[in-house]
């Protein structure tokens, strides 16, 4: 939105608003359905060797933080990915 103002020396000056809103699709997500969130890996090898036995290896599943993984990928909560607003203010005279 463009607001300007005349003076009487005839002189212009202009004020500029602007609000622009980034990645509007997780701005109107529904959370449930992860629409518009992408998703990473959380592992990419579920199972490791622990050790061999009698010249058979023995394997583990692979944890996460300290736990099992029950599901293979996880919401990336990076500043790419969520939404955002930039408001801006320019003043030219």
């Amino acid at each position: 939105q463009d607001f300007y103002l005349q003076t009487a020396g005839g002189t212009k000056h202009d004020l500029e608003f602007s609000m622009d809103i980034f990645n509007l699709g997780n701005l109107i997500a529904n959370k449930a359905k992860n629409f518009g969130y992408s998703q990473n890996t959380t592992i990419t090898n579920p199972l490791a060797m622990k050790n061999v036995v009698d010249q058979a290896p023995t394997f583990t599943w692979s944890e996460y933080n300290k736990k099992l993984v029950t599901s293979p990928f996880q919401i990336d909560n990076s500043t790419s990915n969520l939404w955002y607003m930039q408001i801006g203010l320019r003043y030219s005279f």
